[in-house]
């Protein structure tokens, strides 16, 4: 039987609700992939995550732990505190007697496990990892670690792409540059050339990677468990939603930043349309941009910071609109415009996704002009689709990237990452 091991390293969240964390596309598309594989007979699966699990196995993936020296002390000083750009430069979130001990540790170590993080070293973490295959998401140095782990002990890494920014082309042609997540590009180039398979998300991605790396990729969309997908969408809102239950939002889903998600223009787009009810689900990477969204937020928009991932399907479901503000340049292909779309809710984009809401007939894309977006927006909110329309489009974006279906093409893809690696035999049963 064929052991297969997928590293997320920040997906534990994401599988069990009671691990406090944020998570996103990234760790939602690799549970949703590990336990679809769990299903198939002759799959034994495990996942790799940073925190301590209460569990060692969710419905058939076993977890395993990639230890990081004073991980946990981190993880818990970020619950407790959050920083702010004046002095004393931190807030207290939630008071711990720990943080007198554990913050002089936190400071006195960041400068060496900075440069250790930045560095291949740890390889061995990944290299104890089980299985006859890693398989490892997104471009960045924990991505060339596992990589270089599994060829360290004889056995096939394959690389899933995330965003597009994965194939920055300065990755191959400028050794000095470093993304704006704090990647090298020596070890995101390392990354995109070691890996004995690339699987990415959409044909345009599969256009770069052979253009700019001359790699081919197999194309596998991303996939949504309708059946997991329909049970959670009967959980609770969250308490501090409760009273949009009946009224419905509009909703928005991403990360603090600039760049890719842009949440900034979500707190605009709230700004131009004031009798319209907005909820941010916004993960606070960026410090800088969660005060400014905080300090710009409108009376008429609602921000959250964390759900559990069996929220995330009610989330969806009591939105009457979802509105994607991200990047073009960045994008790769998003969980939520699956999610969207099952939970039966008009997606109105600012640039991105336009052949995808058009060939699924799931909503309208701005092509990058905001003021189109904003008029997209309300006549969504005034004017909804019939029940028909958006049953409709939902069985074909089901038919289309139900899990099961995606699942078996990663099989086969680990298949033969499997036999070209042992020269044409796969492990045995």
């Amino acid at each position: 039987m064929p052991e297969v091991t997928f590293v997320a390293l920040h997906a534990l969240p994401a599988i069990d609700p009671t691990v406090p964390g944020v998570f996103g596309g990234t760790e939602t598309r690799a549970w949703t992939f590990a336990r679809a594989l769990a299903r198939l007979p002759g799959w034994k699966v495990n996942l790799a995550v940073r925190p301590r699990s209460p569990h060692s196995c969710y419905e058939g993936v076993r977890i395993q732990r990639v230890r990081k020296p004073l991980y946990d002390i981190f993880l818990h000083v970020g619950q407790c505190l959050a920083a702010r750009q004046e002095f004393p430069f931190v807030t207290i979130k939630r008071w711990s007697w720990h943080l007198f001990w554990e913050l002089p540790v936190c400071v006195a170590s960041r400068p060496f496990l900075s440069r250790r993080g930045r560095s291949l070293g740890g390889v061995g973490q990944f290299s104890q990892l089980p299985g006859d295959l890693i398989v490892t998401f997104g471009v960045h140095v924990d991505s060339a670690k596992a990589i270089a782990g599994a060829h360290a002990t004889g056995r096939p890494a394959v690389l899933m792409l995330g965003a597009d920014s994965d194939l920055d082309e300065r990755y191959a042609t400028d050794p000095n540059y470093v993304s704006p997540y704090g990647n090298r590009s020596t070890d995101c180039l390392r990354a995109l050339r070691e890996a004995d398979q690339i699987v990415v998300q959409t044909e345009q991605q599969q256009d770069l990677l052979l253009a700019h790396f001359h790699r081919e990729g197999t194309f596998i969309a991303n996939p949504i468990d309708e059946v997991v997908w329909d049970q959670q969408a009967e959980w609770p809102l969250p308490e501090e939603l409760k009273d949009l239950e009946n009224s419905g939002y509009v909703l928005w889903v991403g990360r603090a930043d600039r760049f890719h998600k842009r949440a900034l223009h979500c707190v605009e787009l709230a700004e131009q349309l004031p009798d319209i009810p907005f909820v941010m689900l916004m993960n606070p990477r960026d410090p800088d941009v969660t005060r400014e969204v905080h300090a710009r937020r409108p009376p008429n928009l609602r921000i959250v910071e964390q759900v559990s991932f069996e929220q995330m399907s009610t989330l969806f479901r009591h939105a009457r609109v979802y509105v994607n503000t991200s990047a073009l340049g960045w994008e790769g292909f998003p969980n939520t415009f699956l999610q969207a779309a099952a939970s039966r809710t008009p997606i109105c984009s600012l640039e991105f996704g336009a052949e995808f809401l058009k060939e699924f007939d799931c909503g309208a894309c701005a092509e990058g002009d905001f003021s189109r977006l904003v008029q997209v927006v309300q006549d969504c909110w005034l004017s909804p689709k019939s029940t028909m329309h958006v049953d409709a489009s939902r069985r074909r974006v089901l038919a289309e990237f139900g899990a099961e279906n995606q699942c078996q093409k990663l099989a086969t893809v680990f298949d033969n990452a499997l036999v070209q690696f042992t020269g044409g035999s796969l492990p045995e049963p």
